[in-house]
C-alpha cells in the first residue's frame, strides 16, 4: 500500500492511497481508522482497496481533490 503524508482534501484530514485503478483516492482519517476489511470509502465515493507497498503513486482522483 503506498501511502503519501497526510493532507487535507476538502478540509478533511486524508490519507491519499494509491489503489490498483492506477489513481491515488483521498481516504478520511477517521474512515481509515475505522475499517476493518481493508477496503474505504474515498471520498469520491468509490471503494477503494489499497496498491501494493512497491506501487508507485498514482494521479490523484480529481473527484476526491474537490470532494466537499
Amino acid at each position: 500500500m503506498t501511502m503519501n503524508p497526510p493532507r487535507r482534501a476538502g478540509g478533511v484530514l486524508a490519507i491519499w492511497i494509491s489503489s490498483p485503478d492506477g489513481r491515488d483516492h483521498a481516504v478520511a482519517d477517521a474512515v481509515l481508522a475505522r475499517t476493518p476489511d481493508g477496503r474505504f470509502l474515498a471520498r469520491c465515493g468509490t471503494f477503494v482497496v489499497s496498491d501494493s507497498l512497491c506501487a508507485h503513486p498514482g494521479r490523484r482522483c480529481v473527484l476526491c481533490e474537490s470532494a466537499p
